[in-house]
């Protein structure tokens, strides 16, 4: 080396004085660095990130550091991270490379008629939502999406506006094109009977020339009853495209039934493209780490009206390649992107005064020692989660160690929730798994008194002149949306709990659950004088939801007895009132609702309750809706929902 630093290209001086934020070209290179002078030396790739090195155990956040091939594996790097973030060990001598690596980019052409509007939305939508799993990977990657509205300009041209458009989206050089179909065909051009089938059957010759780009088409169901005469000419048109296509290069097509069957289609198709080619284009010289990771889910069904719903577990297993033992302790580093926003109470720190919140309960657990560590994840975004230095040991050759990512709590907005994992060092195996379906908790709506029929527009119908003496004036029916959606507190809770230290002396268990599934139900526009009662259970013989006491909507002291049916009395204030019950145990075998009764009162005497003519409604759904506080301190209860009630209901009508 005689002092001279290869990377900077110049003489180097051990005392951590050369300059910094020198270039070096965006291609994979072997480079000599000793660990004396890698404390100085921080090169920048053109794309503007640091590969920061540093030789006392610090993170390589853009650039990896790995053995010489060939060389004896003694150190604690098992033959190194090669990713973009990995750990140089304490005070090793060896000769490593260095690699930047470009960030790779995939174009993906959009190609579709006009009517298509909400898909070509859509496919925007989903890249963008790829593009947030896509930053975590080694070295990094990005989708571009192409489109005529985008990236063609206005102006002449010999072959007329598609050879505009042509020269704007340059299919040959793209690696995907997705053609979208509805009902209409599109306008013809010089070469096509429309816009879209010149560039659909551009790409297809690209791709028999080239071997790119894929093509992908997707093709709406439409009942052609529905459609008008000009619709039906059109699509009649797309027909024939089709079923040419299938006797001259017999392509693979979509259908869809709608957007959410859209959506979902194309975000599983897109990534499995994604991975196929990734996977093709590691050349066969890149440097892999001495560890080895492969990644698997489960796959869960959750509440499209939860803001804390329990995703499946993820179980990461890293295998340790080398033919001798480690020697050094091995660790890395988990990155877990998820595609909800991720909803994870905090762990407050100790101190005082205490250090803001950096921990949630999102639990990584090692699973193949009965005493392995937990480590608890740091929420660094809306959709990102890391466990920090998890640690290995010193690990037998081609030993497996298997941890398991639990307690993970979601939002959900979309039909699927998707987690991709990824670490230090290396590329993992099948990085990417659906974790969750989405689906309707709870269905709400109301019934007559003896639960037997639906009721008409107006509910229980009273008349003003007449006393209503403890009647029962309606059913609330809750029924699942799936099985298991009613969950007991053991339910919503987590197999693999902690106890915490939450500062000040208090702990905080993680994973458990305050409560059951909440059952809510809201009253509106109560007549004035009118008395409100509930069940305070559900009426079957189990009982398996019970009134919760904690609201302020419930007359203190106001239990009683209805025909047999314990209830309480809403305390009502500007015509409105809430209540909620909670699911203590879930439903049984053939079960599918649960029921629970409301009863009024009222007095016809003027001088001591006067009622007021009106009506009154009620909706419902899961519950609770929000964030509640507690002595001026934001609490996170488990389970919360946000409203996605059924329809208003009316319950009750009183007449003049």
């Amino acid at each position: 080396m005689e002092g001279e630093c290869p990377l900077m290209g110049r003489a180097c001086s051990t005392d951590g004085t050369s300059q910094l934020g020198d270039r070096i070209p965006q291609t994979r290179f072997p480079v000599w660095i000793r660990p004396e002078c890698a404390r100085a030396c921080t090169p920048t790739c053109r794309t503007g990130e640091r590969a920061e090195l540093r030789a006392t155990g610090a993170s390589v956040p853009c650039a990896g550091l790995w053995r010489r091939p060939g060389h004896t594996p003694d150190s604690g790097l098992a033959g190194a991270p090669s990713g973009k973030r990995g750990i140089f060990p304490n005070g090793h001598s060896g000769t490593f490379y260095l690699y930047m690596a470009d960030k790779r980019v995939f174009r993906i052409v959009l190609a579709s008629p006009s009517d298509v509007q909400a898909e070509r939305d859509v496919v925007d939508k989903v890249i963008n939502l790829i593009n947030q799993f896509l930053r975590a990977f080694d070295p990094p990657a990005i989708l571009e999406l192409w489109r005529w509205e985008t990236d063609a300009h206005p102006g002449l041209h010999v072959k007329g506006p598609q050879g505009l458009i042509d020269e704007g989206l340059r299919i040959e050089d793209s690696d995907l094109v997705i053609g979208v179909f509805g009902r209409r065909f599109g306008t013809p051009v010089s070469d096509a009977n429309s816009g879209t089938e010149h560039e659909v059957r551009h790409a297809m010759e690209a791709w028999k020339a080239t071997g790119k780009p894929q093509v992908m088409l997707y093709f709406r169901e439409i009942q052609e009853g529905s459609l008008s005469p000009e619709e039906s000419e059109q699509y009649q048109r797309i027909q024939a495209f089709k079923k040419e296509l299938s006797s001259t290069d017999n392509p693979l097509v979509w259908r869809y039934k709608d957007l959410v069957h859209f959506e979902a289609s194309l975000q599983t198709h897109i990534w499995q493209e994604l991975m196929g080619r990734m996977q093709k284009s590691r050349h066969a010289d890149y440097p892999l780490s001495l560890l080895r990771y492969s990644a698997n889910a489960n796959e869960t069904c959750i509440r499209k009206e939860g803001s804390t719903e329990l995703v499946g577990d993820i179980f990461l297993t890293c295998t340790y390649d080398g033919e001798t033992p480690a020697a050094y302790p091995l660790l890395f580093t988990v990155f877990l992107s998820v595609s909800a926003p991720i909803s994870q109470r905090p762990i407050p720190r100790g101190g005082n005064p205490p250090t803001p919140y950096s921990r949630s309960d999102v639990v990584l657990l090692e699973v193949s020692k009965q005493s392995g560590k937990k480590y608890f994840g740091e929420i660094t975004g809306t959709d990102e989660v890391i466990f920090r230095h998890v640690q290995l040991g010193k690990m037998l050759p081609h030993e497996s160690r298997q941890f398991q990512i639990s307690n993970l709590r979601c939002a959900t907005y979309t039909p699927k929730v998707f987690a991709y994992v990824s670490v230090t060092g290396a590329l993992v195996e099948e990085g990417m798994h659906c974790v969750a379906t989405v689906q309707r908790g709870c269905d709400f709506d109301v019934r007559g008194a003896d639960g037997s029929k639906m009721f008409d527009d107006r509910g229980f119908v009273a008349r003003q002149s007449a006393n209503l003496v403890d009647q029962r004036i309606a059913t609330i029916r809750f029924t699942e949306g799936f099985t298991g959606a009613f969950k007991s507190r053991a339910g919503e809770s987590c197999a693999f709990g902690a106890i915490v230290d939450a500062g000040d002396g208090n702990v905080q268990v993680c994973g458990l659950a305050d409560r059951g599934t909440g059952l809510q139900v809201q009253f509106h526009h109560i007549p004035r004088g009118i008395r409100v009662f509930v069940s305070i259970g559900d009426l079957g013989h189990r009982k398996r939801a019970r009134l919760s006491d904690s609201g302020p909507s419930l007359v203190p002291d106001a239990g009683r007895t209805i025909n047999q049916i314990e209830v309480r009395e809403l305390l009502v204030e500007g015509g409105r009132s809430g209540v909620l019950w909670e699911v203590i145990e879930p439903l049984g075998y053939g079960e599918t609702s649960l029921d629970v009764a409301v009863f009024a009162s009222f007095s016809d005497d003027a001088s001591t309750n006067p009622p007021a003519p009106g009506y009154c409604q009620v909706s419902g759904g899961l519950g609770p809706l929000f964030l509640g506080m507690m002595g001026g301190v934001l609490e996170y209860p488990v389970p919360r929902f946000h409203a996605v009630f059924g329809r208003f209901c009316t319950i009750l009508t009183v007449l003049p």
